[in-house]
């Protein structure tokens, strides 16, 4: 029997397939999505990040010019009577300063803070600044006495884009309004537009000693017309309105101190000289044609002498009614009153504090006397020539 050759059948190889499953593909998109998002939140932040700096350097460059506007000019803050700070920018008008008027550097310095310069949609919208900027000067006085000099401090604020740390403390320019602290931004420069003199040059001038002595111990006192010539020096000083009018010729010299306030018409010639502290001046008309000096801070023109007394053995003040006798020289560790003047009997009494007096009647007794006080005298009455007030440090 023949065999029979058969084939087998062909079997084919079939290969497994190879892909992504639509989990896989899932999973994929969730941390491609993550991802780009991260991006775009780092691009984000880039972006605000770029912006901050771009507000910075804006609002520096704002705080630059108005530093080298002072610098040009060191006077602007008499000229802008800069006795404390003012603000002008973002919710400030320039009604708030007294700059106001003209072309002036803070009138233009409080475009700069709008953005005033550059504009879209008709002017509209403005683009050229910060973001709500707001802008500060802040002047310090020179005190030649202790060499130092006039400072203007500078400030820029605006509203940052995220919070951060606040821009400066409680109380600087712009705290507390852009919401929260953290908005706040700011930058501050020191300037000093000028070189002081030494102190020893700065207090050398000196107003020359009296010829004419003037106390006020009232809140009116009548005085006689007076012409001040040549080497004359008249020196009103207490507290009180001197009610009269002075003429001042060339070389003569009127000089107030204390808390005295001239009340008539005084005239200050050619060559004539007016010495004043920061707490005298007039209420009345001045025409000033002479020479003004007033005394610098820190400066003291009119130094006391001790009062010499020891407090542990002073008497209580306060009010005192009557007639007060005193038969010896006495102190009182505070401000006395005296309803009716005190018998002074020649003597001495010294008040560490500030002295009122009512009726004067009766020339204060046996010879008048001396009140001295480290404060000021206050008369309801004329004193009699016979009393003596004088100041004195404790």
């Amino acid at each position: 029997m023949s065999s029979l050759n058969r084939s087998r059948p062909h079997t084919a190889k079939i290969n497994p397939v190879h892909g992504f499953t639509l989990i896989e593909v899932l999973v994929t998109l969730v941390i491609t999505a993550i991802a780009l998002l991260g991006f775009v939140e780092l691009q984000n932040r880039a972006q605000i990040a770029n912006l901050e700096a771009t507000q910075r350097a804006y609002a520096t460059m704002i705080a630059s010019n108005m530093a080298e506007q002072i610098k040009a000019n060191p006077e602007i803050g008499a000229d802008c009577n800069l006795t404390a700070s003012f603000d002008v920018g973002s919710g400030h008008g320039t009604w708030n300063h007294p700059c106001e008027s003209g072309n002036n550097s803070v009138k233009e310095w409080h475009k700069d803070l709008r953005g005033n310069r550059e504009t879209i949609n008709s002017g509209n919208q403005k683009i050229g600044s910060i973001k709500n900027g707001h802008g500060c000067i802040n002047y310090t006085a020179a005190v030649p006495a202790s060499g130092t000099p006039a400072k203007y401090t500078v400030s820029v604020a605006w509203k940052g884009f995220q919070k951060t740390a606040a821009g400066g403390p409680s109380g600087s320019c712009g705290f507390g309004e852009y919401g929260n602290s953290g908005y706040h931004r700011l930058v501050s420069l020191d300037v000093y537009p000028m070189e002081l003199p030494s102190s020893s040059m700065a207090c050398s001038e000196q107003p020359p000693a009296a010829t004419i002595n003037v106390q006020l111990t009232q809140a009116w006192v009548g005085q006689p017309s007076r012409i001040i010539t040549q080497d004359q020096v008249l020196h009103v000083s207490g507290t009180g309105q001197y009610n009269g009018s002075i003429a001042v010729r060339s070389g003569g010299h009127v000089v107030v101190s204390g808390s005295a306030v001239i009340f008539g018409s005084v005239n200050i010639n050619s060559g004539g000289h007016y010495w004043r502290t920061s707490t005298t001046g007039f209420t009345g008309s001045l025409a000033m044609n002479g020479t003004e000096h007033i005394e610098p801070e820190g400066c003291n023109w009119f130094p006391l002498s001790a009062c010499g007394v020891n407090v542990n053995s002073c008497e209580n003040g306060g009010t005192i009614s009557g007639h007060d006798n005193r038969n010896s020289n006495t102190c009182f560790k505070e401000s006395v009153n005296w309803t009716t003047h005190p018998h002074l009997n020649g003597n001495t009494l010294t008040v560490l504090g500030g002295v009122m007096i009512g009726n004067c009647g009766g020339g204060f007794s046996s010879g008048g006397g001396t009140i001295r006080t480290t404060g000021y005298t206050t008369a309801t009455c004329t004193l009699p020539s016979s009393v003596t007030i004088e100041r004195c440090a404790q």
